[in-house]
């Protein structure tokens, strides 16, 4: 329906709410927007296909997508799924599990999980995991990560892509963001509690060996000359236990 787009741009135009929990405050906030919600944000969140073509799962493969939302993702994933022994969905909005159940809802090998991203744990160690635009919506983004490379069993991929911005003076092989982008995008995205911060890129080379980094820039569907900067990396944890 050509009105839910709409609703969904009226929705993060007014801002996500903080009035609870950071769950409450979500569920709020996509909950009247959740019909239009893919529609709108396949043409906002780019890259996203690129970082499952880069991860490559083995047969029999383990996966963590860590913030699935709506569970969009395994649009992309495709008949690679069957490739998967397990595919974890961890969101802790309840609106977006509820489409991501009926998402998934004949998929044997998926699980979706209301967790915290902090708090997910696993008896056994998984092959990927990955975070699709969540991890700037994280409010404890490094402790997320954290968790996720206790997951990873050695050897594992870490895999990221979501909006950001440059460190004031970034490494000669990254992107320099000029000091007005920098500050225009915090801003733009700090009203939906989207924080894009300088720093992820350099924890990610602490944490794995980098494989593959990408840094560009995507449209806004509802301002089409306006790019917004996002990257897309891909790690491996060590092999050493």
């Amino acid at each position: 329906m050509p009105d839910l787009p709409i609703k969904s741009i009226w929705r993060i135009l007014k801002g996500m709410p903080n009035v609870g929990s950071h769950a409450q405050n979500l569920d709020i906030f996509y909950r009247p927007q959740i019909a239009g919600y893919d529609a709108l944000r396949k043409r906002l969140l780019h890259g996203r296909k690129t970082l499952v073509d880069w991860l490559e799962p083995s047969e029999g493969a383990r996966v963590v997508e860590i913030g699935a939302g709506t569970g969009a993702m395994i649009e992309f994933w495709g008949n690679r799924i069957n490739r998967f022994s397990k595919f974890y969905l961890v969101d802790l909005c309840p609106a977006m599990l509820e489409m991501a159940r009926s998402r998934s809802r004949h998929i044997p090998q998926i699980e979706v999980v209301e967790c915290d991203a902090t708090q997910f744990q696993l008896i056994e160690p998984v092959d990927i995991v990955y975070f699709s635009y969540s991890l700037t919506m994280i409010p404890d983004w490094e402790k997320a990560l954290n968790q996720a490379m206790t997951l990873l069993k050695p050897g594992g991929k870490l895999g990221i892509v979501d909006f950001y911005i440059s460190e004031k003076k970034a490494a000669s092989n990254h992107i320099q963001h000029g000091a007005f982008t920098r500050w225009f995008w915090s801003h733009w995205f700090s009203h939906d509690q989207v924080h894009l911060s300088a720093d992820h890129l350099p924890k990610l080379h602490i944490l794995t060996q980098p494989l593959k980094i990408t840094e560009s820039w995507g449209p806004l569907p509802w301002l089409p000359l306006i790019h917004a900067p996002f990257y897309i990396y891909m790690g491996q944890k060590s092999d050493a236990v």
